[in-house]
């Protein structure tokens, strides 16, 4: 299962033999991902990181432990 190859052309097959095994776990995670597709898709294709923010808040926590902040 790729949504690399499949960006704004809907779930990929490998949903429907994931759904047609006897799996029920792997069924819960497929329903999810069907449910909030444009979500996931968006989140993967998408340049934007959190990682400077996070860098900035862990920074700052690290001050306040410290006793600078």
């Amino acid at each position: 299962m790729e949504l690399g190859t499949t960006v704004g052309a809907g779930p990929p097959a490998g949903m429907d033999r994931v759904l047609a095994d006897d799996l029920p776990a792997l069924h819960s995670l497929v329903n999810g991902l069907r449910r909030d597709f444009d979500t996931v898709t968006a989140g993967l294709s998408t340049l934007w990181s959190s990682g400077q923010v996070e860098r900035h808040a862990t920074r700052a926590k690290l001050l306040k432990w410290r006793g600078f902040g």
